[in-house]
């Protein structure tokens, strides 16, 4: 009784959101020709009372109009339990491997509520604008069942509630909550693309200084790099220098080899030295490799390079 009810539901939805005259014709029409039909049959087939004809014709009508009415409904249902389908990459991240990815401090400290409020913040942004789409299974409540993989819509995504349990190894029973519809979501997962789109993973610091050097050539701080520096090493270490102090850094503490932000206190008191074709990072007294392979991220990369620009164009303005 409770999944007829649910199709009776989602069948009159469809009739009261859908007003076009195709509608309109099966909504009335449909239900209308039997009743009429054995009406007409009753009256001459024998005579028999008006209130017998209305009443067979009243009771043809309302079973006509809920078996359509559940047919709209079982449509409507089979259509929305379609998956969604995979994207040309086919490799997809968890809600987990994203969070992850955003701010890889989260997987050392997941209960730090301000690094996942302000992860997801941002995550919320690119889903609710339409930069980045995702899927999950919807859960029917209060049966709990959940239903195929679809895409969720972006307008899902303007008032929600992350649970924060899909960062516990154990897995989550429940991943996401609308506070207006009630309706959840579990499961959710994203193309791994389409997500280093929006969120490109850290670059090596020296492949980020000759990326900065390359976009702010004629520049004060391009100018003062060949000036002092004069060799492309020395230039490279002149960028290296600059963006260990103004961009986030994200480096492996070894033994571990995941990548973690190097808090700014600890940067002040080390130095960065060359180790082969690694940059390493170390207290410059001991010399002991504290970090390893440290990374910047590209949108601070982007912000310094619009820094350097905007001082040359101030310079040039005074």
């Amino acid at each position: 009784m409770r999944h007829l009810r649910r199709l009776l539901e989602l069948g009159w939805r469809v009739v009261t959101e859908v007003h076009t005259a195709w509608w309109i014709v099966v909504d009335v029409l449909v239900p209308s020709a039997p009743a009429a039909v054995i009406a007409a049959v009753l009256g001459l087939w024998g005579e028999h009372s008006v209130a017998l004809i209305a009443f067979l014709a009243v009771v043809t009508f309302s079973a006509v109009a809920l078996i359509l009415l559940a047919w709209l409904g079982y449509r409507q249902e089979s259509k929305r339990a379609v998956p969604a389908p995979m994207s040309e990459s086919d490799v997809e991240w968890t809600i987990r491997d994203l969070f992850i990815h955003v701010c890889p401090d989260l997987d050392r400290t997941p209960d730090d509520a301000a690094l996942r409020r302000e992860t997801a913040g941002g995550i919320l942004d690119a889903l609710a604008s339409g930069k980045l789409a995702i899927r999950g299974r919807k859960i029917d409540r209060p049966s709990s069942r959940r239903q195929p993989l679809t895409v969720i819509d972006s307008r899902f995504w303007t008032d929600v509630l992350f649970t924060f349990w899909f960062l516990d190894e154990g897995g989550s029973p429940m991943d996401v909550r609308n506070n207006k519809t009630a309706v959840e979501y579990a499961d959710l997962r994203v193309d791994r693309a389409s997500a280093l789109k929006v969120w490109p993973p850290p670059i090596p610091i020296r492949e980020a200084a000759g990326r900065a050097y390359e976009r702010t050539r004629g520049t004060k701080m391009a100018q003062a790099a060949e000036a002092r520096q004069g060799e492309p090493d020395g230039i490279l270490n002149h960028y290296i220098t600059h963006l260990f102090i103004a961009c986030r850094i994200f480096a492996q503490k070894p033994p571990s080899t995941t990548y973690e932000e190097v808090p700014v206190a600890e940067r002040s008191n080390m130095r960065l030295w060359r180790d082969g074709d690694m940059v390493a990072m170390g207290y410059a007294v001991q010399k002991i490799v504290v970090y390893a392979d440290p990374r910047v991220p590209v949108q601070d990369l982007d912000a310094f390079v619009e820094d350097c620009k905007q001082a040359a164009t101030h310079k040039m303005q005074l």
